[in-house]
């Protein structure tokens, strides 16, 4: 990773767990266009895009991350499956931890701290660099993601879908 980027990522503004978004993705990808080579910038488009394969040579932060986040939606995936038919003992680990939350807005905030937690273990590995700014991006989308859920519009919804017709 050759390219460091000093002054983009020292004026960004800080992100914490559970705060509004300080800026938007779309925002932080138009301040990218300013200061990343086209190369560079395509890679950080592509981090949260499912559909772009990543090259099973890339060793980086991009590898990891895709290879964490697959794992970890496999396993939830797993775990909901296993519970259909009654294996509650096959339910283990993280996806247990996920699961074991009252609401389903708790499930997802315990998902997307378990992100988030990644996340912040591999920003202490880089600075300044293409991978600095992945996670930064990764964990923008996470607060943007949260910031998205209304909790009286979901109540409603949910009463309406639940609700028994005479």
């Amino acid at each position: 990773m050759a390219n460091k980027y000093y002054y983009l990522a020292s004026s960004l503004p800080f992100v914490a767990f559970g705060k509004p978004a300080p800026i938007t993705s779309v925002h932080f990808q138009e301040e990218c266009q300013k200061w990343l080579t086209a190369s560079d910038l395509e890679a950080l488009r592509d981090i949260d895009d499912v559909n772009v394969e990543t090259d099973p040579e890339d060793r980086g932060f991009k590898g990891e991350w895709r290879e964490f986040d697959v794992s970890l939606r496999k396993t939830l995936s797993d775990a909901r499956s296993a519970l259909k038919v009654a294996h509650e003992e096959r339910v283990r680990g993280l996806a247990r931890d996920i699961l074991d939350r009252l609401t389903p807005l708790e499930m997802e905030n315990r998902f997307e701290e378990i992100r988030w937690s990644f996340l912040e273990e591999k920003e202490t590995d880089y600075h300044f660099d293409l991978y600095w700014l992945m996670v930064y991006y990764l964990k923008l989308k996470i607060c943007q993601r949260l910031q998205m859920f209304k909790i009286e519009e979901g109540k409603q919804a949910f009463e309406e879908i639940c609700e028994v017709k005479v």
